[in-house]
């Protein structure tokens, strides 16, 4: 076998990668202006079509008109602040590594106490009598869960689902509108 005859091969293919890679990369650099330059100009004209659409609709709109858009705001809000309390224990629990050098694990144990204590859930938890196969998929689940991770997960859910019918809603609503 001769290795350097493979290692010329290689080096080649290397080169060649390289030579595409770096023309790729040209190309993108040169496209990178001219795309944000057109998503300026989109953004820009949809924006435009909005306002006056929304100026057309205005004085249609009601009182619970209001009150609902209101609302939903409140609820996706609030999913933002499940996503923000998950950054916050994460934050906390950092404050205290660096502090202290150990980490502090918050397992959802911890919550599941809280919001559980004398309940029968949690008897069933302590001393399981059946079901002993969930018992320990919940077990193991609440020990080795971090309460950050659920909550930015849970927050990123809430956040996706709530924006989601916001839009779907102001969608339908302004189709009703434009229709009668």
């Amino acid at each position: 076998m001769n290795t350097s005859n493979q290692s010329s091969e290689g080096a080649t293919l290397l080169d060649n990668w390289i030579t595409k890679f770096s023309k790729l990369y040209e190309i993108f650099q040169l496209a990178i202006p001219q795309l944000l330059m057109l998503f300026k100009q989109v953004m820009t004209k949809g924006l435009k079509i909005a306002k006056n659409e929304f100026d057309e609709i205005r004085n249609k709109l009601t009182v619970v008109d209001y009150a609902f858009f209101m609302a939903n705001l409140s609820i996706v809000g609030c999913a933002f602040l499940i996503v923000f309390s998950g950054f916050g224990v994460l934050g906390y629990q950092s404050a205290l590594w660096l502090q202290d050098g150990v980490w502090t694990e918050l397992p959802l144990l911890t919550v599941f106490n809280y919001f559980f204590e004398g309940a029968a859930i949690q008897g069933w938890l302590n001393n399981p009598q059946s079901w002993l196969g969930l018992h320990q998929v919940v077990d193991w689940s609440l020990q080795n869960i971090p309460l950050s991770l659920t909550l930015i997960l849970e927050g990123i859910f809430l956040v996706t689902l709530t924006a989601s019918f916001f839009f779907l809603s102001i969608v339908f609503r302004y189709i009703w509108i434009k229709k009668f």
